[in-house]
């Protein structure tokens, strides 16, 4: 598909959609719309191929030094590494930009991971899921150890930067990797999303996003946090036991107890209910079905399901219980975990 304009027009506080290209409903590239992104879809008239474009207004990136540096590290990777990338990385197949708008292109690369889980009520559901956890790693692994390879630390791997898309020709689903504006050299830190980073970047009396350097370690924490949430089905809502305060208009985290034990939703672990309480700033509600990170490794070790399944699903369950230790010198890295014989299976 060669495209030679935005897929949106009109100034960019309220723009409209071109012929030919509609506004992203429900789940997205990403998981959906972020403050300072619109994304469109659109079909290619002769292939029929779906393409999803990410849309900034250029306005916002020139105020916005944050965004700016996310918008140019996603662009300059995609241009100058990721056409050598492993398969599970979506890579971008156009851009463009006019006096108004920058945006980049991509295939199409399936749903959002947490469509294809299941809330295991029992072994066969928790088994589905495991198998689904199999295909993470199978694939997302070996690509973030390339990206290792290259000098680059990932920082923020959460699941709405993973799509599933059903091969049915190999009787398999294919986990695609989408997002890569976090990127960053070890040794520095960015922006990051709670629930998914280690407890050694949230040190007490620093500044939200910007302390704590960032090594893979980092990295193969996320993959597994990741794993916890596709095997037990859940998504993560938050630390739950972060507390904030704003400080010459820094975020400041003052507190943090990530192991501290919480209880479950109200309705318990298959159920919905409020959230933890610690998902938004300072003590906010988190989002609804979610848990954070203590309670979820311990719910998720800790289920009976897991006695009925075979030697494969508890070894994988012991690597989600390896990867999210608080003390990064004993995860094991993302090398090491490749090279384990039920994953090279």
């Amino acid at each position: 598909m060669v495209v030679t304009e935005s897929p949106c027009q009109g100034a960019s506080s309220a723009p409209t959609a071109r012929p030919g290209w509609t506004v992203q409903q429900g789940p997205t590239l990403k998981g959906g719309p972020g403050d300072h992104l619109r994304v469109y879809t659109s079909r290619d008239s002769q292939t029929g191929a779906r393409m999803v474009a990410k849309v900034y207004s250029k306005k916002d990136i020139r105020h916005q030094p944050e965004l700016r540096r996310m918008v140019r590290t996603e662009y300059e990777f995609h241009k100058a590494d990721a056409q050598e990338a492993p398969e599970a990385i979506v890579r971008m197949a156009a851009h463009h930009q006019d006096e108004v708008f920058f945006w980049m292109g991509f295939p199409d690369a399936g749903r959002p991971i947490m469509e294809f889980v299941s809330q295991p009520r029992d072994w066969w559901t928790l088994w589905l899921n495991t198998l689904l956890g199999f295909e993470f790693i199978d694939r997302v692994v070996p690509s973030m150890t390339w990206l290792h390879s290259k000098g680059k630390v990932y920082l923020d791997l959460k699941p709405e930067q993973l799509l599933v898309q059903p091969d049915h020709e190999a009787r398999r689903l294919a986990v695609h990797w989408v997002d890569f504006g976090s990127l960053t050299p070890p040794g520095q830190c960015r922006a990051f999303t709670d629930a998914f980073v280690p407890p050694e970047a949230l040190s007490s009396g620093t500044v939200e996003g910007f302390h704590a350097a960032a090594t893979p370690a980092w990295d193969a924490w996320g993959v597994g946090t990741v794993l916890m949430a596709v095997s037990w089905g859940r998504p993560l809502a938050g630390w739950g036991c972060v507390t904030r305060q704003r400080e010459r208009g820094n975020v400041v985290i003052t507190g943090l107890s990530p192991y501290k034990p919480l209880e479950w939703q109200q309705q318990g672990p298959h159920g919905g209910g409020g959230g933890d309480g610690g998902g938004g700033g300072g003590g906010g509600g988190g989002g609804g079905g979610g848990c954070a990170v203590g309670s979820f490794r311990a719910a998720c070790m800790a289920s009976p399901a897991w006695r009925n399944l075979g030697e494969d699903s508890r070894q994988l369950r012991k690597l989600a219980e390896d990867l999210t230790h608080p003390d990064p010198a004993k995860r094991p890295s993302l090398s090491q975990v490749e090279a384990r014989p039920y994953i090279q299976r």
